[in-house]
C-alpha cells in the first residue's frame, strides 16, 4: 500500500482502539445497554469501513496499477472499486 493510504488505515485503527477503550469504560462502569449497543455498532461500522479500505487498496494497487486484467473486465473492477 502507498505511504498515504497506509497512514490513514493505521489512523483509522488508532480511533477504533479509543472506540474500544471506551467500550471497556462503559462496561466495567455499568453504563446503559443502550449506549454500549450504540458504541459496539459504531465500532463494528470503523472495522467494517477499514476492510473496505483495504479491499479498495487491493483493486487499485495490485489489479489497476499493474494491469493484470482483460479490457472487458476494467468496467468490472471499476464498479467493484465504487462498491467499496
Amino acid at each position: 500500500m502507498k505511504n498515504e493510504r497506509c497512514k490513514a488505515l493505521v489512523d483509522h485503527i488508532s480511533r477504533i482502539q479509543g472506540q474500544l477503550d471506551t467500550l471497556k469504560k462503559y462496561i466495567n462502569n455499568n453504563q446503559s445497554c443502550e449506549d454500549i449497543t450504540l458504541l459496539t455498532s459504531s465500532v463494528t461500522k470503523s472495522f467494517d469501513s477499514v476492510r473496505k479500505k483495504i479491499v479498495e487498496g487491493y483493486i487499485i494497487e495490485e489489479i489497476l496499477s499493474k494491469k493484470i486484467y482483460s479490457k472487458s473486465h476494467k468496467t468490472v473492477l471499476e464498479n467493484l472499486k465504487k462498491i467499496f
